[in-house]
């Protein structure tokens, strides 16, 4: 029976790694990448660890398996993953609602994933929902970056609730979509 449920285990986080490493846009053929969408961020163990508190990450498991998981990016971790810089400055000159986002209590989904397997059968909304359950409480809204090639994931984003607020384009070629979900 699929439940979900914060990730509370380094056997929990393993599953996490292994889920991203299959799913990365570098490990998928083009068709699948086309198809399937993909991740483009590769954590390292130890930081994925660390952004697990004091918010863990959401995770779908089925049995002991996890085959789902939204991550929580706090904004005081902007500094660790390089890649992810031109998304923060990005934030730090938008307005949303006629206020700065600097302005509000954000944080960033820093990833979501689903197993092949399992796509298609509501596991995406399932993890947004128990995102939201948990973070509701403590930011006014949630917000993540989708890659306009990766049209499965920015569809998907639409249909929970997000709402796109900016693009911008990259270095490496491709656009940018910044995508919010208003939590109050």
């Amino acid at each position: 029976m699929l439940k979900i449920g914060p990730c509370t285990t380094q056997s929990d986080l393993d599953h996490i790694l292994d889920l991203q490493r299959r799913n990365l846009k570098a490990s998928l053929s083009s068709q699948q990448v086309r198809s399937d969408g993909f991740v483009t961020v590769e954590h390292e163990p130890e930081l994925l660890g660390r952004m697990n508190d004091p918010y863990p990450h959401i995770i779908a498991k089925e049995e002991e398996e996890v085959v789902g998981y939204a991550l929580v990016m706090e904004e005081r971790w902007r500094h660790e993953i390089e890649v992810l810089l031109p998304m923060f400055e990005e934030i730090d000159r938008q307005s949303w609602k006629g206020r700065s986002l600097m302005e509000w209590d954000y944080f960033i989904m820093g990833q979501v994933c689903v197993e092949d397997a399992y796509r298609g059968k509501g596991v995406f909304r399932k993890l947004f929902e128990g995102l939201k359950a948990q973070m509701e409480p403590h930011f006014d809204c949630c917000i993540t970056e989708i890659a306009l090639s990766n049209q499965r994931s920015l569809h998907a984003h639409l249909a929970v609730g997000f709402e796109e607020f900016h693009r911008y384009p990259a270095s490496d070629g491709d656009e940018w979509i910044l995508v919010v979900q208003d939590y109050r």
